[in-house]
């Protein structure tokens, strides 16, 4: 009954898909997030779509992404230390944006449709080809929201930094600076939500 029952059910629609980020996270599950207790996360964020000379993102605009990520992990019960000595855990928020430009191609409106004369024939030129397609050209902003979660406590005797929860966010911007900005504090807030193993 229980299979019956899903297998009915509305696939998501586009639209759903796209009003908000779509949020992925990735755990080691090997990992007891209970043995730890202390946590560090920079205060600048790293721009991996910036030039040579903007690579990391400061001050006012960095803030809400670190302060998000700091008010989901003490929530959790961990808590926030200077880098050093080395905490239990090192957090690094990242983002990334790119313009992305697409071609798309349109055959004409009477293309294989049976019964449909030719437009032109009424022109008198009924020899013209039949294939009268367009194609246009849209360029859209994406970006993603990328949050890593490092093993300290244990680097130095696994002599590695492993990450042990990572968290993909991504989805198309708009020109609204502030709704951007606001998709991506949800994707962050989401992807605790979508953790609950994340806590001390």
């Amino acid at each position: 009954m229980l299979l019956v029952l899903s297998s009915c059910r509305k696939p998501v629609g586009i639209q759903q898909l796209t009003s908000g980020f779509t949020v992925i996270t990735h755990v080691d599950k090997t990992t007891l997030f209970s043995s730890y207790s202390t946590y560090y996360v920079s205060d600048t964020v790293i721009n991996l779509s910036g030039s040579a000379s903007d690579t990391i993102i400061t001050g006012s605009a960095a803030l809400p992404f670190v302060e998000a990520v700091k008010q989901n992990m003490n929530g959790r019960g961990f808590r926030f230390v200077p880098h050093t000595p080395p905490p239990d855990l090192g957090i690094a928020v990242c983002v990334l944006r790119d313009i992305r430009s697409s071609v798309a191609f349109y055959p004409g409106w009477w293309d294989n449709i049976s019964g449909y004369w030719d437009p032109l024939y009424w022109l008198g030129n009924s020899s013209f080809p039949y294939s009268y397609g367009w194609s246009t050209t849209y360029t859209y902003q994406n970006a993603s929201v990328i949050v890593n979660l490092i093993d300290l406590k244990n680097a130095r005797a696994n002599n590695k930094l492993s990450v042990i929860w990572h968290v993909t966010g991504f989805n198309a911007f708009n020109s609204d600076s502030a709704t951007n900005l606001q998709s991506s504090l949800n994707a962050i807030n989401q992807a605790f939500a979508q953790s609950p193993y994340l806590k001390k």
